[in-house]
């Protein structure tokens, strides 16, 4: 995924939440995401990669057996904010820093590749589907996009990929 050509940056096995696998499916959106992204905006950085689940398709578990993440459920993809300048936006505040144009591309892409449910920090600001204020709160620092409903049941995908 780092590879020159990507226009994607992978920091996900460097977050305390390991979670650098993706199904083929999204690993293909997510490729293809950055490609699409760096044809619109082509001085940015490239978008980085936060998470997506653990190599078995669900979210990490710690050793007490809790998730590390709650919410992944096999096609989810995580990637952060990108500022008005086009440099990728790190911490809790990255929501009220990004870049609204920017940000509804991203998500407006992915739901045409078949990843309709989108989270963020602020769902009225960027359009993205409905969330309570749990859910905002926790995509302060993030774009969540996936297939199905955050609360959704997992579905199992053997083709894991880590990236």
């Amino acid at each position: 995924m780092n590879h020159h050509d990507s226009n994607l940056l992978s920091v996900a096995l460097f977050q305390n939440i390991p979670e650098p696998y993706l199904s083929s499916n999204a690993a293909s959106a997510l490729f293809n995401a950055g490609i699409v992204y760096k044809s619109y905006y082509p001085d940015d950085e490239k978008l980085v990669f936060a998470n997506g689940n653990a190599e078995n398709g669900r979210p990490c578990v710690r050793s007490d057996g809790s998730p590390c993440h709650g919410g992944h459920q096999g096609n989810d993809i995580d990637i952060r904010y990108m500022g008005k300048k086009g440099k990728a936006l790190v911490g809790t505040s990255a929501y009220k820093n990004a870049d609204v144009e920017r940000t509804k591309f991203l998500i407006r892409y992915f739901n045409l590749v078949g990843f309709p449910e989108s989270y963020t920090g602020n769902t009225s600001k960027f359009g993205s589907s409905p969330a309570d204020s749990g859910t905002e709160s926790v995509h302060r620092n993030h774009i969540h996009v996936g297939i199905v409903d955050l609360k959704a049941p997992a579905k199992k995908d053997n083709n894991r990929k880590k990236l």
